[in-house]
């Protein structure tokens, strides 16, 4: 289980507000892919949410992307970070902001639908966010959101020690059996290339995925790392990888 304080996510992530946009490729491309994973599932059974509650909109990447295709729902978002207020102009008129931790402050309306992506791995206990999302949904209303499994990051976890505690897929299934029936269900492992482990790091920092490690590094520390993670993952051409390991689950309120 993660214990991190929410508001040291939230600083690691405000730090990299204006750098996470262009930074954060692989979060993009997870986004892309649950937005055509939404489109599938809206195709096969139309989906007319009310009202929908997307979680850590963060700069608003997967927002523009999914709005059109719900433009008569009424839009909350919600975000640790009260700077993610400023994706307002670029939402479907009527869109209203919720700051701060989800569990600390509901919607205080029933949701059709709620969304996340690359998310709930900063949610230290899952079955208590499952319950949550459950009671703010009426029958047959739908959940969708990615996360990541156990591989994901696991370069950078297997060389330091540090790292999220990511809830197996079976796990996230036995959470959400009491309450949704799940209809889709899908893992891949994504792997891009630095150049050297530096750039790993400042990838890491950008994307303001460095909350698990408050304490600076030494010089010493840094060389070791950049020294390992060479020797232990470079590869023909050169480069050093980067693991991904997203999951995407939509479910339906039962």
């Amino acid at each position: 289980m993660n214990s991190i304080d929410p508001q040291v996510i939230a600083h690691r992530f405000a730090q990299a507000w204006h750098t996470y946009d262009q930074a954060a490729i692989p979060q993009q491309q997870i986004a892309r892919t649950a937005y055509t994973l939404l489109l599938e599932i809206a195709g096969r059974e139309p989906l007319r949410p009310g009202h929908i509650l997307e979680i850590g909109c963060g700069t608003g990447y997967f927002t523009r992307l999914v709005q059109p295709l719900f433009p008569s729902s009424a839009w909350i978002l919600n975000d640790l970070l009260p700077e993610a207020r400023r994706i307002l102009p670029s939402c479907l008129p009527g869109t209203r902001f919720l700051s701060g931790d989800i569990l600390s402050h509901p919607p205080h309306t029933p949701c059709g639908l709620i969304l996340s992506t690359s998310v709930f791995q900063w949610i230290p206990d899952i079955c208590r966010l499952i319950q949550q999302l459950a009671s703010w949904q009426p029958h047959g209303a739908y959940l969708f959101f990615s996360t990541f499994l156990p591989k994901n990051l696991c370069e950078v976890k297997e060389l330091t020690g540090r790292g999220l505690s990511y809830p197996t897929r079976r796990e996230w299934k036995e959470a959400l059996a009491p309450y949704y029936h799940i209809e889709v269900l899908r893992e891949e492992e994504l792997r891009y290339g630095f150049d050297t482990p530096l750039d790993v790091l400042h990838h890491l920092k950008d994307t303001g995925v460095t909350a698990t490690n408050t304490d600076p590094w030494t010089p010493a520390q840094l060389r070791r790392f950049c020294q390992a993670y060479t020797t232990r993952y470079r590869d023909a051409e050169g480069k050093v990888p980067l693991t991904y390991h997203p999951l995407y689950i939509g479910a339906r309120r039962r």
